[in-house]
């Protein structure tokens, strides 16, 4: 009996399935019968069943972004949300789950719609709970037009540093890190002289084989900034074994977590990241960058949207020999100056001077154009030569000579108002008939000048707790030097409040020189220029007002907003 009435109910049931059935299969096919949306519009709706034949499995699946609705219960909607790989609400058989199974088994459709999508499939490290983080995240929902501009600026750069990040095997968290560091600026400098998306300093971007010279800046290079801050990390992380601690490193340097750790030790203390005595800077560094990966976790649940990122190159580098004015290049690729700059950041001066092999960056849909317009043999590359001056030769007429105002010759050169330039120097003057050929010497020019040196005298007021040692050690000078230059006696230590009077001295132009006197009072500068290319400026032009940073943000490396140099016929907005 119980046989015959099961049979029947199955009978009954056949053409209510059948029926269902048919209704899904309009729905998946009828995709034209969608709302016409924008573009953000279409990122924020909810995922809709008919549109899962369109978007990889695990978009329809586990897509960390947004909850995703599939309409296929009579009563009720079944939401999939991040993390959900077997939905607990889903039905555990019929319609829906075979649905699911078969999305699941589908093949995936190449690299993700998104690129935010990829990254969120890549988060590994550990969320972190507390007051700190929470600050952050409400900072970011409060400030929704500076998230706008960092996602807007990262576009060119974003999937190259997920790639690299990837292809190490490291956590995709590592790829925002240029939010906290330099909103995603490859012209940033910090107080402390930190440059670049990365906010490498000049001593650690030489050591991670960041050249740095008048003509280019390899901390501001898109590709050897991003590799060299994530060897710097791989190191971190293999001799400090976890990346939050890695991540302390990375900030306040691996000798001051080293002590932290090794006082927690002598204490029986944890020495985990949350219980260490680190700068108050270093102890909201995760915690932003954990705020940042929840904004983009989920950035509706907060309020936001991010602008989709194509999951595919912005940019393609292209190698040459060649001496190439920065316009020309700009003018080859199709793109403006204020772009081209964007790409390439690590050139100091109008022109690209090729000492060996140059690579310059370009979208990659131009990149085949652009290879053949820069060798083309009829192409004119240059407008720029070095010029030698004589003993007492005026500047305001060499500017003349070449059709350049006396400031726009000292600025291009990198030389400030008030120097002045001795007999014998060499200077880079615009020239409508320069060719390659008549820049051929300046690539060696450097190597065979014999370096200028330049001093500068500071003062530095001792803070509690430090000894005549430490700060020697800081600012990286001998305990007899600084003993001398205060006529402090060798039984003599330091005491608080005490103003010392310290000298250093370097290259011209050379970045260490005023490298970690972000809190010291520069006295004086001495800095002759004779038989060499002066320095590299750093004087920008005026960056537009930032807006308001996070709470808490960090003091002594806080990046500003700097546009490109003043060269450049127009800069891009960098706020």
């Amino acid at each position: 009996m119980g046989k015959r009435i099961k049979f029947l109910a199955l009978v009954l049931a056949l053409p209510l399935a059948i029926a269902v059935s048919a209704s899904a299969a309009e729905s998946w096919s009828s995709p034209a019968t969608l709302p016409s949306l924008s573009p953000i519009e279409q990122y924020q709706r909810p995922l809709v069943v008919s549109e899962v034949s369109n978007v990889r499995p695990s978009d329809a699946i586990a897509s960390t972004s947004r909850a995703e609705v599939f309409p296929l219960d009579l009563n009720r909607d079944i939401t999939v949300r991040a993390g959900d790989r077997q939905p607990a609400n889903m039905l555990s058989g019929g319609i829906a789950s075979d649905l699911v199974e078969s999305v699941r088994a589908a093949e995936p459709l190449g690299p993700y719609a998104d690129l935010w999508d990829r990254i969120r499939d890549g988060f590994r490290m550990q969320n972190m709970e507390g007051p700190r983080v929470v600050r952050q995240v409400e900072w970011f929902e409060s400030h929704p037009d500076y998230m706008y501009r960092v996602v807007d600026r990262s576009r060119k750069y974003l999937f190259f540093i997920v790639e690299e990040v990837q292809k190490r095997g490291m956590p995709s968290e590592i790829a925002l890190l240029p939010i906290i560091e330099s909103a995603f600026d490859p012209h940033a400098l910090s107080s402390a002289n930190a440059s670049g998306m990365w906010q490498f300093i000049p001593s650690t971007g030489k050591n991670f084989g960041l050249r740095q010279n008048w003509w280019y800046d390899g901390r501001r290079d898109i590709v050897a900034a991003t590799n060299g801050a994530l060897d710097y990390l791989e190191k971190l992380h293999g001799q400090f074994g976890a990346w939050d601690l890695a991540l302390a490193a990375y900030n306040c340097g691996e000798g001051g977590l080293a002590r932290a750790i090794e006082r927690n030790q002598r204490l029986g203390l944890p020495t985990d990241y949350a219980s260490l005595n680190l700068p108050e800077e270093t102890r909201n560094y995760v915690p932003k960058l954990l705020a940042a990966k929840q904004i983009v976790a989920d950035p509706i649940a907060h309020g936001l949207s991010l602008l989709p990122i194509s999951d595919s190159p912005y940019f393609a580098a292209v190698t040459t020999t060649k001496h190439v004015d920065l316009a020309v290049a700009a003018r080859f690729a199709n793109i403006s100056e204020a772009d081209f700059l964007a790409l390439n950041p690590g050139y100091n001066r109008p022109l690209i001077l090729a000492q060996g092999e140059k690579t310059i960056l370009v979208p990659v849909a131009n990149a085949e154009t652009f290879r053949a317009r820069l060798n083309d043999p009829e192409a004119k590359l240059v407008s720029w030569r070095t010029h030698h001056l004589k003993r007492g030769e005026n500047f305001a007429t060499v500017a003349s000579q070449f059709g350049m105002s006396s400031d726009e010759l000292k600025r291009v050169n990198g030389i400030s108002a008030s120097r002045r330039v001795a007999g014998g120097g060499a200077i880079l003057v615009r020239d409508a008939h320069a060719d390659e050929g008549d820049l051929d010497a300046a690539a060696s020019m450097e190597a065979e000048t014999p370096p200028l040196m330049e001093t500068i005298t500071f003062s530095y007021r001792v803070k509690r707790g430090e000894s005549l040692a430490s700060i020697a050690r800081r600012f990286n000078i001998s305990i007899g030097s600084l003993r001398t230059w205060n006529r402090i006696s060798p039984t003599q230590g330091a005491h608080v409040g005490q103003l010392l009077v310290m000298h250093r001295s370097a290259e011209v132009g050379e970045p260490s020189l005023k490298e970690g006197l972000s809190d010291a009072s520069i006295i004086s500068s001495s800095s002759p220029v004779s038989n060499s290319v002066s320095a590299p400026s750093t004087a920008r032009s005026a960056p537009s007002k930032p807006p308001a940073k996070p709470p808490m943000t960090r003091v002594s490396k806080a990046p500003k907003p700097a546009p490109a140099p003043k060269w450049a016929k127009s800069s891009a907005s960098h706020s």
